[in-house]
């Protein structure tokens, strides 16, 4: 049996909205440090917290997916 055929494979195993989160966060981050370089140091407080939120996200989504 191949890996991607594996029970809780597949695209309907995927938490999209999860995924969505992570992915948003990361551009707000990246926009943020942008900002911050400019000239604005208080860009770094959202970053921060959309930094937190994805680290978040990704630690639930690990010990979701280690649950028998």
């Amino acid at each position: 049996m191949h890996w991607w055929r594996g029970p809780g494979r597949g695209p309907r195993s995927v938490r999209w909205s999860s995924l969505l989160l992570v992915g948003v966060c990361g551009v707000v981050v990246l926009v943020c440090l942008g900002v911050a370089a400019r000239g604005r140091p208080l860009a770094l407080v959202p970053a921060g917290v959309a930094a937190a939120l994805a680290a978040r996200e990704v630690r639930r989504l690990r010990r979701v997916n280690r649950s028998p």
